[in-house]
């Protein structure tokens, strides 16, 4: 495997973009980033609105 294949991500800078999200189904509340994500308690796929 080459390392030129893999794409490194400095979660540091990703502060800005990391969203508390709570589950509409089970109401579990977590972390994510995106703009869906899927709810790691029920397994449904949420759609994030833009505030």
């Amino acid at each position: 495997m080459d390392i030129e294949k893999f794409i490194i991500i400095d979660l540091n800078k990703l502060d800005d973009f990391i969203k508390k999200v709570k589950c509409p189904k089970c109401y579990y509340t977590f972390n994510c980033v995106g703009k869906r994500v899927i709810c790691p308690n029920c397994k449904i796929i949420i759609k994030i609105k833009n505030k």
